[in-house]
């Protein structure tokens, strides 16, 4: 028996880190991969995922997408079933197969080092990450480009009869994966011709050629079928400079969807080095390399000049070509390891690869902000179905204005409420439509209305102009790029109205003559119905809007509606002198709303700088006193932005809102001074409770208690509460004295004598700047 020691087996210290970059661009893809609700065109794929494939080939034919990417989640969907996370996943995947493919290609064109830099880029490219979470083929198209230059790249420089096989049929499956991708198959043969053009190669040309023909020949048939769909296929953008369309690839490229807010000078900078490693590249003339730059610059090219009659600009398509981008990046950040040798060069791969993963981890903070860009929002269907599902009551109606919608609404609604798909044709029968919205007003006393690509779907907004003209518009919310808005049908309304005569004048817009409003008790979550009636004095030069808020006597706020008159349709713009205009307003009472007696004040402002239009007497608004809150037992509880449900008692705190005074929709960060809404949503449980006023702490790090503020809830003491009944209970809180910092607000109910019935240690955070 020999006495050698067995070989330890070695780590590949190279291999290693690759494979880690690649299993940081899979979490990068699956952490929040369901984070957002499914979007109008995931929709699309949702509805096909569960239908046959002649049923989607069928489909494909009539749309401006072809099938391949349908078919292939609908195999998958068969095994993993329909969820967000289920539809989305392919995507994920096929994004960390481009990860792959990339470092093959950079590995190729530059080092194994080059490889890795490129793993990493690709893998934290923002613009990569935004598709490799959607529900859509364009992840499966940036894939499959990639892998076609790894297979012409083997079959030109390896003379692999296999690789050419392989590019020809990859670059097929891209035509039968997204129309846009045709670009690629002929972009990266030229960078292949390109490169052995000096040498005079005709069998590069040859097998190019082939290769293309074979793919042009497999791809017909379809194009026969489609063709008509594809030379209707609508613009995608604005017209657009070269300035601009330069600009705004550059910024895709390097931060992804979120381009705008990345400092254009380390933009710039980025963009420089891909471009000199893209132009060695070019001067290498090796084949990966010529592939590379000529994939990278192929879309945006092809892109730019059809936009030159139709305007075609989008981030989905530039997407395309974004891992060929950081290719030609990860081979100019490891450049300089040509200047070394030895240790020298091993010293300067390692510090190559450190710049990647900084270059990486802040091109990747740009996910973040993101998805935080209320502008890059997807659409919020989970979000606007919730919503309904909270607000609704039976004898509601939906209304979706774009029937296309359908899919995509009825993934996420499982609710009762009858559906309305208006208007049904392109272009739309308005005598069809109107005939189909006072059939719906017929039955239904409130009716919410689905608003999605209404330029497209409804461009005469005869669906909107009809109930704006017919009914109370009480909500008008954006979920994403998907409007809600709520209507009150009048002729479901049986209560009795007074008129108040206030004809008091609004210096230089006109007279607000009268106000017709409910004479009886609304409860919580209701819609308060109100006529208002101007008389004008002219147009204005900005487009005034109407606020008609409903407050208590400390000027909480309990209901508000902000319009242009006539429900966006009469603008003050557009007024003329002594012109009469009946404006409809619909104001929703807040959930938990406590009962009692409320006022009315009604005024105009300047949207832009939220200046108020003052009345010859000076004041800014019209009060109008004594509307009526009910009781509401088994009424509506409020959505709270935190939730809680901490049982103190008999009390449930189901959850609180905390922002800047005057901004519901902002995080609660203030500057010294400025002052915090709170609002606690609270729940009685049973009859009876020990609470009857609380104690906001705000604490800092070192858990130091730096301010308070107490609550004694006189307008309607916990005493009084009723089982089953929410109350909504708001403070403002006024932060003077506390030093800038983050703060965290805890919450303590006491009882009559002041003792400390129960503390909740953490019902948000303040930060002060």
């Amino acid at each position: 028996m020999s006495g050698a020691e067995p070989a330890r087996p070695t780590f590949d210290v190279a291999r290693g880190t690759l494979l880690a970059a690649i299993a940081v661009a899979a979490a990068a893809r699956l952490i929040g991969l369901d984070a957002q609700s499914l979007w109008y065109d995931e929709g699309t794929t949702a509805a096909l995922a569960t239908r046959s494939i002649p049923e989607i080939i069928r489909a494909a034919a009539a749309d401006i997408h072809p099938p391949l990417y349908y078919v292939l989640v609908s195999l998958w969907s068969a095994v993993s079933g329909t969820s967000e996370y289920a539809l989305r996943l392919p995507s994920a995947f096929f994004g960390v197969v481009t990860v792959a493919g990339s470092a093959w290609l950079a590995r190729k064109a530059q080092s194994e080092t080059g490889g890795i830099a490129a793993a990493i880029l690709v893998g934290l490219s923002p613009l990569t990450i935004w598709y490799g979470q959607e529900a859509r083929m364009y992840a499966l198209a940036a894939m499959l480009g990639v892998l076609s230059a790894t297979a012409l790249t083997r079959a030109i420089d390896g003379g692999s009869r296999s690789g050419s096989a392989w590019f020809a049929m990859l670059s097929v499956f891209n035509l039968y994966a997204s129309y846009v991708a045709a670009v690629l198959p002929v972009a990266q043969g030229l960078g292949a011709i390109a490169a052995r053009s000096r040498s005079g190669s005709v069998r590069t040309v040859v097998g190019v050629v082939v290769s293309g023909s074979a793919v042009a020949a497999a791809f017909a048939p379809w194009l026969f079928v489609a063709g008509r769909q594809l030379s209707e296929w609508p613009a995608q953008s604005e017209p657009i400079g070269l300035g601009a369309f330069s600009a705004r690839v550059s910024g895709l490229f390097v931060s992804g969807p979120a381009f705008g807010q990345a400092p254009a000078l380390l933009v710039l900078a980025v963009v420089a080095i891909a471009t000199i490693a893209g132009a060695r590249l070019v001067a290498g003339r090796s084949v990966v390399g010529l592939v590379v730059v000529f994939g990278c610059v192929g879309i945006p090219a092809a892109l730019f000049v059809a936009s030159l009659t139709r305007p075609f600009f989008h981030a989905k398509f530039v997407s395309l070509a974004a891992p060929f981008f950081d290719i030609a990046l990860a081979v100019g950040i490891v450049a300089p390891m040509t200047f070394g040798r030895g240790r020298v060069r091993s010293a300067l791969g390692a510090a190559c690869i450190i710049v990647a993963v900084f270059l990486g981890v802040w091109r990747y903070s740009f996910v973040a902000v993101a998805a935080r860009d209320p502008t890059l929002a997807r659409d919020d269907y989970r979000g606007l179905v919730h919503w309904i599902g909270t607000r609704s009551v039976p004898g509601d109606a939906v209304v979706l204005n774009a029937p296309g919608q359908a899919e995509i609404f009825g993934y996420y609604y499982r609710g009762d409420l009858p559906v309305y798909p208006l208007p049904q044709t392109r272009p739309p029968d308005r005598a069809e439509t109107e005939s189909a919205l006072t059939e719906i007003a017929r039955r239904h006393g409130r009716v919410w209305l689905v608003s999605w690509a209404s330029a497209e779907s409804d461009p005469a907004a005869i669906v909107e102009r009809w109930l704006d003209r017919g009914m109370f518009k009480a909500t008008s919310d954006w979920f994403g790029g998907v409007r809600l808005s709520g209507y009150l049908n009048p002729d479901f309304i049986a209560t009795p109205k007074r008129t108040i005569d206030t004809a008091t004048s609004f210096d230089g817009v006109g007279v607000l003559e009268r106000i017709e409003v409910a004479d009886v008790g609304v409860k919580p979550g209701d819609v308060l119905p109100l006529t208002l009636t101007w008389v004008a004095q002219g147009s204005t030069s900005i487009a005034l809007k109407t606020f008609v808020q409903l407050i208590d006597a400390d000027d909480y706020l309990w209901g508000q509606r902000d319009t242009e008159p006539g429900s966006d349709a009469r603008s003050t713009t557009i007024w003329s002198d002594g012109e009469s205009i009946v404006d409809r307003v619909g104001v929703p009472v807040v959930a938990g709303t406590p009962p009692g007696t409320y006022d009315l004040i009604v005024g105009l402002y300047d949207p832009v700088n939220g200046r108020r239009v003052r009345t010859t007497s000076g004041i800014d608004h019209v009060r109008i006193g004594r509307v009526v809150i009910l009781p509401y037992v088994g009424g509506p509880i409020g959505t709270p932005r935190r939730a809680i449900g901490r049982d103190i008692g008999s009390l449930r705190l189901v959850g609180v809102d905390l922002h800047p005074l005057g901004n519901d929709q902002a995080e609660p960060r203030v500057k010294a001074g400025q002052t915090l809404l709170l609002a606690m949503h609270w729940l009685a449980r049973a009859p009876g409770t020990s609470v009857v006023s609380w104690r906001v702490s705000a604490r800092r790090a070192e858990d130091r208690e730096v301010k308070q503020w107490d609550i004694e809830f006189d307008r309607y003491p916990t005493v009084k509460w009723l089982p089953g009944e929410a109350v909504r209970v708001p403070k403002k809180l006024a932060t003077d004295g506390l030093l800038s910092g983050i703060y965290r607000l805890t919450l303590t109910a006491r009882d009559s004598s002041g003792d400390v019935v129960a503390t909740v240690d953490d019902i948000g955070e303040v930060a002060i700047d």
